[in-house]
């Protein structure tokens, strides 16, 4: 008889079909383990939802604390002129700004030498510069423009000059310059030079080695020539007559820093510093947003529908209302660093309401901006710190997000070897039933012979 290539060939039998139902409810722990992996990972793309919307509310609250260096806006009417920062301190105002002079380098340029490889003398040079002053020796081993350039640069006590060789068609130069402006930076040199004439001539077409006298300066009769002055900045705010040694100026106009970029004698520009008030509004409309953003994330994955029995990712979930009730807290308690009547957010118009739905009374809000505005600076950088804060905690690596995360994480780590072991079981299990049901049909089959072969002779003998 020939053998049996498919469950139920021989016999006639629905074998395949017989094997594969025992097989689906042999199955039944395998659905129910996907099933829950399944909702482990709704979880964790729920998590991950409420997280964004924590980190898009945590930019919003940072920007309410960072808003003390935000709540005015500066314009100078010639921007080419200056620019204008402010600071916690600034307070509003109009100033009128003449900028007539500005803060200078003090720099200095040898005659020129054929080339920068040319020897010189040797020596010491002393250099000073404000409160810095450093020596360099000068030997057969850098006797040259280039070689003084870097010895001078290469000089660790040196924190205030730096120098450069500079070159045409006629010659080299050796160029220092003051790292700082201001008049008090001026830079002499002195030298001591080893052929012990200090009053060295030079001429660069028929000197082939002079010495280094000429590199002497120390504000009179010298061999360096003066390319630029050490200069102060010298401005009039208001027509009073102010000088500083640099162009970056701190505090001329309180809680600003004053850049200034061009000489404007006798066309005074206009410096105005303003209350941004509609940037104030701006960034509680932000912030408002990302919360009521984040409640429409934490609703989602929390609700209940009491109509199909049917419940979200994390109904239920203690880490849930855990978040809900830090934020919460954080919105309640006056932070330590309010000044003023106004404490609450709430008396600057922003609030929750019973649905948990956080507005702005953009009337109550202007009107705290307007008659309170320290004060709700106050509130609006406390409240910025301690949310920012509150979300850190909740969503850094450390944090109860994270702890949750990984543990669900873990739980479909065991939930996948409990399946990788099922599964090695339901192929042990289907290998069985068809050995079963494949020697039933074999048998099955040859009764069914032995029935016709008798069936035949008996028709035979009839």
């Amino acid at each position: 008889m020939a053998g049996i290539t498919s469950l139920g060939v021989g016999s006639g039998l629905d074998a395949e079909s017989i094997v594969t139902k025992l097989m689906a409810v042999e199955k039944l722990p395998l659905t129910q383990l996907t099933t829950r992996t399944n909702t482990y990972n709704a979880k964790i793309s729920a998590f991950g939802a409420i997280s964004s919307a924590l980190s898009t509310l945590k930019t919003a609250a940072t920007a309410f604390e960072s808003s003390k260096t935000n709540l005015l806006t500066s314009t100078v009417s010639d921007s080419n002129v200056a620019s204008l920062t402010t600071t916690t301190s600034a307070a509003p105002g109009s100033y009128q700004l003449e900028v007539t002079q500005l803060a200078k380098a003090h720099t200095l340029s040898s005659r020129v030498i054929s080339n920068s490889s040319e020897a010189l003398g040797t020596g010491q040079l002393t250099i000073t510069n404000g409160s810095n002053s450093f020596s360099i020796t000068v030997d057969g081993t850098n006797n040259t423009l280039a070689g003084i350039r870097d010895a001078i640069n290469a000089k660790t006590e040196n924190t205030s000059v730096k120098a450069n060789v500079i070159t045409d068609a006629s010659g080299s130069r050796l160029v220092l310059t003051s790292k700082e402006t201001g008049a008090s930076n001026t830079i002499s040199i002195t030298v001591n030079d080893n052929d012990g004439n200090n009053t060295d001539a030079y001429d660069a077409l028929t000197n082939t080695s002079p010495g280094l006298s000429q590199l002497a300066y120390t504000g009179g009769a010298n061999n360096l020539s003066q390319i630029q002055a050490a200069q102060n900045a010298a401005i009039k705010l208001d027509n009073v007559s102010l000088s500083f040694s640099s162009n970056t100026i701190t505090d001329a106009i309180a809680g600003t820093t004053l850049k200034l970029t061009k000489e404007n004698a006798g066309a005074p520009a206009t410096v105005t510093l303003s209350r941004d008030s509609a940037g104030l509004k701006t960034l509680a409309d932000n912030f408002v947003k990302a919360y009521n953003d984040l409640r429409t994330q934490v609703t989602k994955y929390t609700a209940y529908n009491a109509e199909t029995k049917t419940a979200s990712a994390l109904t239920g979930d203690s880490t849930v209302r855990s978040i809900d009730r830090q934020l919460r807290e954080a919105l309640r308690t006056v932070p330590a660093t309010v000044t003023g009547d106004l404490k609450q957010l709430a008396d600057i118009g922003i609030s929750i309401d019973a649905s948990g739905t956080m507005a702005v009374d953009s009337t109550k809000f202007d009107k705290a901006v307007t008659n309170n505005f320290a004060n709700t600076q106050s509130i609006l950088d406390g409240y910025g710190k301690a949310l920012k804060t509150t979300i850190t905690g909740l969503t850094d690596t450390n944090g109860v997000i994270a702890a949750r995360t990984t543990g669900i994480k873990n739980s479909i780590k065991l939930l996948d070897d409990q399946k990788e072991r099922l599964n090695d079981r339901l192929s042990a299990i289907e290998t069985r039933y068809r050995a079963r049901f494949s020697s039933l049909d074999t048998l099955v089959s040859s009764m069914q012979s032995t029935s016709s072969f008798l069936t035949q002779q008996i028709a035979k003998w009839s």
